[in-house]
C-alpha cells in the first residue's frame, strides 16, 4: 500500500512549475484617444463648427527568453467514482531574461475638421504627456504577460507538458485521471490539499492493517 502514495517532495520544491525558456517577440501596439470633442464658434460673420480628435499612438518591439509553467497552487481535484477531475492548468510567466525593447513609434496625432472639412493632421514627439503614455503602454503590456493573454500559442505544448506531469505525479492512486476545464463543485480540492488527504487516509489505512496483522500473529 506504501506504493499508493503520491510523493510530495516531487512537487514542493516546484510549485511553480517551470516547463519551458522560450525566444519570444511582440509587436506591441498602443492607441489611445486623448480627445474626441466639437466646440462650435459664433462670428459676427456666421457660425464654425470646430472637431477635435487627438490619439497617442505607440509601436514597440520586444523580445525576451521567457521561462513559462503553470502554477501547481492553482490546480484542483474533483475524486468521484474513481475519477480524478483535473482543472486550473494556465500558463504563465515564471520569469523572463534578455528581455529588451525597442520603440519604432510613440508619438501623440492631433487631428482638426473645420466646417466638416479635415486639415492636415499634426504630429507630436514631444508632448508633456507622451513619456506617461508610454509607461501606461509598458503597464498595459505586464499585465498581459502576468495573465499570459500573450501566450496563448503555446498554450498547447505547456498543458500537454503539465498534463504529463501530473499524471505522472497523481499515478499512484490508480485512478482515472481526466482533464477538464473548470469545475464549479465545491468538493474540489487544490491538488496539494488532496495529496495530503490522499497520504494521511492511506497511512490511517496502513495502520489499522499492521494492527490487524498484529493482533492474528
Amino acid at each position: 500500500m506504501e506504493r499508493m502514495q503520491i510523493s510530495v517532495s516531487i512537487a514542493a520544491p516546484i510549485l511553480k512549475l517551470g516547463l519551458s525558456e522560450v525566444k519570444l517577440q511582440w509587436y506591441d501596439y498602443y492607441l489611445k484617444v486623448l480627445r474626441n470633442e466639437t466646440e462650435k464658434i459664433e462670428h459676427w460673420y456666421g457660425n464654425e463648427t470646430v472637431e477635435y480628435y487627438d490619439e497617442f499612438i505607440g509601436l514597440k518591439h520586444v523580445t525576451m527568453d521567457a521561462n513559462l509553467g503553470i502554477d501547481l497552487k492553482k490546480i484542483n481535484v474533483l475524486d468521484y467514482n474513481n475519477i480524478l477531475y483535473i482543472s486550473g492548468i494556465k500558463t504563465e510567466l515564471q520569469g523572463s531574461k534578455n528581455r529588451k525593447w525597442d520603440w519604432k513609434l510613440k508619438e501623440i496625432r492631433r487631428k482638426k475638421t473645420l466646417n466638416g472639412k479635415v486639415e492636415p493632421h499634426t504630429i507630436d514627439h514631444d508632448d508633456r504627456y507622451i513619456h506617461d503614455l508610454a509607461d501606461e503602454q509598458d503597464k498595459s503590456f505586464e499585465e498581459r504577460l502576468n495573465v499570459g493573454l500573450e501566450f496563448a500559442h503555446h498554450d498547447k505544448y505547456i498543458e500537454q507538458m503539465a498534463q504529463s506531469f501530473i499524471q505522472l505525479w497523481l499515478a499512484p492512486t490508480g485512478k482515472q485521471i481526466m482533464f477538464i476545464n473548470s469545475q464549479d463543485n465545491a468538493k474540489a480540492l487544490p491538488i496539494e490539499a488532496f495529496v495530503q488527504s490522499h497520504n494521511e487516509k492511506l497511512s490511517n489505512e496502513i495502520k489499522l492493517l499492521d494492527i490487524k496483522t498484529e493482533q492474528h500473529v
